[in-house]
């Protein structure tokens, strides 16, 4: 059964898997569900009810003459999918196929958009490729502004990948894409498309840049569709998924042939081959030099409303490509607004181990030392044998099996070491290993473009004995660049890095809460587990039933999966390509999957809930934070924020549009009776997004009239989205990991945002950034640095911050695997005492210092910073995880139980000394007994005093007295001065006294 439209003469097969080549040309039409969610009805046949919908609402979306395909030419496009004109193409080019698709929604089955492409299979430069050409795509007026976009693109990869059996995972496949130039259009074609479109030329390619396209910076032209019409000399050519930041010329114009052959031409001579030879020459002539075609970033300049336009005198570039920057700075640089956010995962060496024997791997000793240990036993922690050439020499060989390591390397390391004084006995021991994004292509980069999507109905929470409900505006989906990469630390542990780059938000109460729940999925809080969930290891079973683990939901070539789902199995893959890489040999199925071998461990503040070792790392580059979180006034001097702030406007009139808002409750939650639930409805939204006045103390504002209209224009509603009030509500809340943000009176925003930097007279006068810290978050607000320009490209977010961050990190997880040992040993040396083995459990605290303590002075991170600025967070950063306190406390638990056995010892063996004085007088006085009664029979006999035995007798008892001495003098010095152990003559004598 069709989805809409009208049935085709024959029953159309439903598809769910992959489909392959030669069986959609059979086929001719076919309906799926795609990754995304959408119906989607494909054809690749002219006389299909899928080409009719499609060409009823593609001719109401296309208006000008040079880019409209008449429903003749399509008529003779999908013609050569089939018969003899088909074959002679595909002997000459390759595999190939024109498609035309309609997406529906699943609920209502209302077409919301339409696609029509051409993939093609063909091998250049000794190996296969598949390219398509994204001829025209277009959401329906029932389907805009409701992101369906991103969802259509995403579609017309899936597709491709079907059509030709694309591995899952895989590469994705090269889409090339013509979009309207507006600096080549004329004014009149600019006008009439914008109007008939709704949106500006300059804003749809904004949309295009966000979803992933890339400018090929290439002269392109059209050529004429039919003998009809010209060549459409307005276009600029686009690419999405390209993997790096060139393009091999040989693929550009490969891909050109093809398309002009098939598409344009329909397979019959050009009736524009001027047009099109011209073009392949070029590229043919680049190839032939070697010179790659360059694949340009238009975001940053598309982000800039100060270039992104076309002056009215007609004085701007003559192409997109030539206003963008024409050299390669080797780094793109800092686009504001942007998110950079970092997710870590802690893995110690033993954790590794069994995850590496879970992998089917040999186990903890082999990768331990495949990383650089030097372990003697099965216990690389201990006995450790520090060489630092063996260590500098593993560093390179692995660096060299994980490909892009050492450019990695070679672009972040110098940055680390500037910053920070790292080096012991000439090597650093830390270094990183990068994750291609394509593990089967040695060549290609960690980059890759997701989309994450925020359920608005999911937002919900309840505190303070209060039901809360968030009604938003629907969040477009982001566009996510996604980047991953390990870090080797200097005990040989490692973690996993993800980081997340999110470029041209909005400042808007959806994405304030879809920012909070990407906190909340490594920190939840305000959330509870039904009652109906038993406590289990929820996190690594990565189905999570927690509202923020249900509202984010990522979108990718693996699928629409949840934030949870997506990370098991991209460390799942990840991992299986560490282990294999350090030389490990895994079975091709084990069966496990390491993501659900993780050590779990309770999350307090959700019970139930279990979490891995994760921290995470929120980097803004956006002025507009900064400068409401470090105010200046008119002269550029720092002013506190006590001073700007309405105390008036959060402490009432906050409050009082909250209870509008909610008449049926009675009050918002600040005031007596507390409601049983509150919703924060669009209304409200509204009124709090233009809330800039009263935001700000009518005092400040009236002696600063130049800052407060520049904060107040750069948070203007609609642009950007925001307010002055918004803004600072979710900064406070966010930066203390509170998603009630919208409950917090002047106090609360006023001390939520002290920040740990700066936090003298001295660092406000600079005023560059603002770091804030929270348990497990590490927050910077900037406006630029060169430092994020250099690092976005390589690890996702700035190197300084993420040195803190990942040392931090470390110590952290050190400092609680300490605290676990510690507590193995007090607990073994109880059982000892118990048994009054004193001796055994001073043994146990020996050992602990003699291993655990060791490994810990060795291992720990120090304040190596060289600079103020970042040796102050460090500081700040291991006090608010707690690595210094849980470090003492330790410290002191051991030390007490450590004096309290050396007293019970102590005394243990004053009473073995009293035991044997007093033995030892019970026999000197049996023995002068005996003597002296020896003596009186002699003395009543007849024989004389001084008889030899007599004196024989005597001197044998002394003999024997001295002997015991002896005895007793060697036993005290053997077992208790040399510290033989005397484990069973003490269990022998714990069991007598029990018995007694």
């Amino acid at each position: 059964m069709r989805v809409g439209g009208t049935m085709d003469s024959e029953a159309t097969p439903i598809v769910e898997s992959h489909m392959e080549y030669l069986k959609a040309l059979h086929t001719r039409s076919w309906e799926m569900t795609s990754r995304t969610g959408m119906l989607l009805s494909v054809t690749c046949d002219f006389d299909s009810a899928t080409f009719r919908d499609f060409f009823t609402e593609y001719e109401k979306a296309f208006v000008l003459p040079a880019e409209r395909e008449e429903e003749s030419g399509f008529k003779d496009c999908l013609a050569l999918n089939h018969g003899h004109l088909h074959d002679g193409l595909e002997a000459q080019f390759g595999r190939f196929v024109e498609i035309v698709l309609t997406a529906r929604t699943p609920d209502t089955a209302a077409m919301v958009g339409g696609i029509n492409l051409i993939a093609m299979q063909y091998e250049v430069l000794g190996s296969p490729i598949v390219t398509s050409n994204l001829n025209y795509i277009f959401t329906t007026p029932e389907g805009r502004g409701r992101g369906y976009f991103p969802r259509l693109i995403d579609a017309a990869a899936e597709v491709v990948e079907q059509l030709f059996g694309l591995p899952e995972g895989g590469e994705p496949p090269l889409i090339f894409v013509e979009q309207n130039d507006p600096f080549k259009m004329s004014a009149e074609d600019y006008a009439a498309d914008t109007a008939h479109a709704g949106i500006d030329q300059f804003a749809r390619l904004l949309k295009w840049a966000k979803a992933g396209a890339r400018v090929l910076d290439f002269d392109y032209v059209q050529p004429a569709l039919s003998p009809d019409q010209h060549p459409d000399q307005s276009l600029v050519y686009t690419v999405l998924n390209a993997p790096s930041d060139t393009l091999d010329a040989e693929i550009v114009s490969a891909h050109l042939e093809r398309f002009f052959a098939i598409s344009v031409a329909k397979g019959r001579p050009a009736p524009d081959s001027q047009t099109a030879q011209t073009q392949l020459s070029h590229l043919a002539g680049r190839a032939a030099r070697g010179l790659p075609v360059i694949v340009q970033n238009p975001l940053p300049f598309l982000l800039d409303r100060s270039q992104a336009h076309r002056p009215v005198d007609g004085n701007f570039p003559n192409s997109l490509s030539s206003a963008l920057p024409r050299i390669l700075t080797g780094y793109s640089k800092t686009v504001e607004p942007s998110l950079h956010w970092t997710l870590s995962l802690h893995i110690d060496n033993e954790e590794l181990g069994r995850l590496g024997k879970a992998n089917g791997a040999n186990g903890n000793k082999t990768l331990f030392d495949q990383l650089g240990g030097t372990s003697l036993s099965e216990q690389p922690t201990k006995n450790s044998i520090w060489n630092a050439d063996k260590r500098l020499q593993r560093q390179r060989e692995n660096q060299q099996r994980f490909p892009t390591s050492a450019e990695l390397r070679d672009a972040m390391e110098p940055m680390f070491n500037d910053v920070a004084d790292r080096e012991r006995l000439g090597i650093v021991e830390d270094y990183m290993l990068a994750i291609a994004a394509k593990t089967d292509n040695p060549s290609a980069t960690d980059r890759e473009i997701v989309t994450f999507t925020l359920d608005p109905a999911k937002i919900a929470w309840e505190t303070e004995g209060t039901k809360y409900r968030a009604e938003l505006a629907e969040l477009p989906p982001q566009q996510v660049e996604m980047r991953r990469f390990w870090y080797v630390h200097r005990n040989c542990s490692v973690s996993y890095h993800v980081s997340f780059r999110i470029v041209g938000y909005e400042r808007t109460p959806a994405f304030f809460f879809f920012v909070s729940m990407l906190q909340k999925l490594v920190s939840p809080k305000e959330f509870l587990l039904p009652d109906t969930q038993e406590a289990q290891d929820l996190i690594a079973d990565a189905h999570p039933a927690l509202t923020p683990f249900e509202a984010i939901r990522v979108v990718s070539h693996r699928g629409d999966l949840d934030f949870w789902q997506f990370m098991a199995g991209l460390f799942d893959r990840d991992f299986g390509d560490f282990s294999t890489r350090l030389g490990q040999k895994p079975p091709a199925n084990t069966g496990v999957s390491p993501w659900r071998t993780l050590n779990q461990e309770p999350y307090v503040e959700v019970p139930g809930l279990k979490m891995p070792n994760l921290r995470s790392m929120f980097y803004f580059a956006d002025s507009v934070f900064r400068d409401l979180l470090l105010p200046r006034d008119d002269d550029g001097a720092p002013t506190k924020r006590l001073k700007m702030l309405s105390e008036a406007f959060f402490n009432d009139k906050l409050a009082e549009v909250l209870d509008q808002a909610n008449p049926e409750h009675g009050t918002s939650g600040r005031r007596n009776p507390i409601p049983k639930s509150v919703t924060f409805g669009l209304p409200f939204w509204d009124w709090l997004s233009r809330a800039h006045f009263d935001a700000i103390a009518l005092e400040w504002r009236q002696a600063n009239p130049v800052a407060f209209a520049s904060l107040q224009k750069r948070t203007a509603y609609g642009d950007s989205g925001g307010s002055i009030a918004l803004c600072y509500l979710f900064l406070a809340g966010f930066t203390q990991n509170i998603i009630d943000f919208v409950n917090q009176d002047a106090s609360e925003v006023l001390d939520s945002l002290d920040p740990l930097y700066p936090s003298t007279e001295d660092d406000l006068d600079e005023g560059f950034f603002v770091r804030y810290a929270n348990p497990r978050t590490l927050f910077t607000f900037v406006s630029r640095m060169r430092s994020l320009d250099l690092g976005a490209d390589y690890i996702g977010t700035c190197p300084y911050a993420f040195l803190i961050h990942v040392l931090t990190l470390h110590n952290e997880f050190l400092t609680r695997d300490f605290e676990k040992n510690a507590a193995t040993v007090l607990n073994e040396a109880e059982e000892k005492a118990g048994d009054e083995d004193f001796s055994g459990a001073a043994n146990c605290f020996y050992d602990f210092r003699r291993t655990y303590v060791s490994e810990y002075d060795t291992y720990k991170y120090e304040n190596v910073f060289r600079y103020d600025t970042e040796a102050k967070i460090f500081f700040a950063l291991n006090k608010i995880r707690g690595v210094e306190l849980k470090h003492a406390y330790v410290e002191q638990l051991i030390n007490a139980a450590e004096k309290r056995t050396a007293n019970y010892e102590e005394r243990q063996k004053r009473d073995a000394d009293a035991s044997l004085a007093k033995n030892l007088a019970v026999v000197a006085l049996f023995s002068v007994i005996g003597v002296a009664l020896q003596l009186s029979s002699d003395l009543k006999s007849d024989e004389p005093i001084l008889d030899v035995r007599v004196v024989a007798d005597a001197l044998f008892c002394v003999s024997v007295i001295f002997a015991v001495f002896c005895i007793a003098v060697v036993y005290k010095f053997m077992f208790e001065q040399l510290g033989l152990k005397s484990e069973p003559l003490t269990r022998i004598t714990a069991w007598y006294r029990r018995k007694k």
